[in-house]
């Protein structure tokens, strides 16, 4: 299976996860935040997977365009989470245009799916295979349950109470009673700010520090 092919049926697993989430519509339930954070984690999964493995040759094709997708992506990261605290406060008013900027993103992204398929290297095929894998299959077992969603929301809300934190470039898994926070920050403070908010918050047994410090 290709490149191409590949990241079109992840793409076909983001949708169903899109069609799950507005089915439930705007009732307050654990299930619906859940929904909610599995469709996230599978498009945040895609950016970074794009941004890793593809985008770096497409910027050798075409550096401008690649430039361009980068800065979309960066919209959609914003987008996400400011729907995803909406969803928490069962308010979600920019739902429906969010999932119709993720709906576009293959079309838009078709010349970086066609480079791919003709020009990724063979070793990193075999990682885009594993990691898309890898992401369809979280889908179906990260934050599905009551007391993950809880730790979620808690941990969420404690980053929002600091200002220093660019939240939008912050990842929150939580996995029973373990949270990774993954993503970049601008400094040691805000990192330290970071993990401590995670750690602070009540059922967590250990944190997995991924924040990166931007040179």
């Amino acid at each position: 299976m290709n490149a191409r092919t590949l990241l079109t049926e992840h793409h076909h697993v983001i949708e169903r996860a899109c069609a799950d989430l507005l089915q439930r519509g705007n009732g307050a339930s654990f299930e619906r935040i859940a929904a909610y954070r599995r469709f996230e984690q599978a498009m945040l999964d895609l950016l970074r997977i794009e941004e890793e493995l593809l985008l770096p040759g497409y910027a050798e094709h075409a550096r401008d365009a690649a430039r361009e997708l980068r800065d979309r992506h960066d919209d959609l990261r914003r987008m996400l989470f400011r729907v995803g605290i909406d969803v928490e406060l069962h308010a979600p008013q920019d739902l429906d245009r969010l999932i119709a900027e993720v709906r576009t993103h293959a079309t838009r992204e078709a010349p970086l799916y066609a480079r791919a398929a003709s020009h990724l290297p063979a070793g990193r095929a075999e990682q885009l295979a594993d990691r898309l894998l890898r992401s369809s299959a979280m889908l179906g077992r990260v934050g599905t349950n009551g007391p993950e969603i809880a730790v979620r929301r808690a941990i969420t809300k404690a980053l929002g109470r600091h200002a220093v934190i660019e939240s939008a470039h912050l990842r929150i898994d939580v996995i029973d009673d373990e949270v990774e926070v993954a993503g970049t920050v601008d400094s040691q403070h805000e990192h330290d700010v970071a993990i401590a908010a995670a750690e602070r918050v009540p059922g967590v047994r250990r944190v997995i520090d991924r924040v990166a410090i931007n040179p």
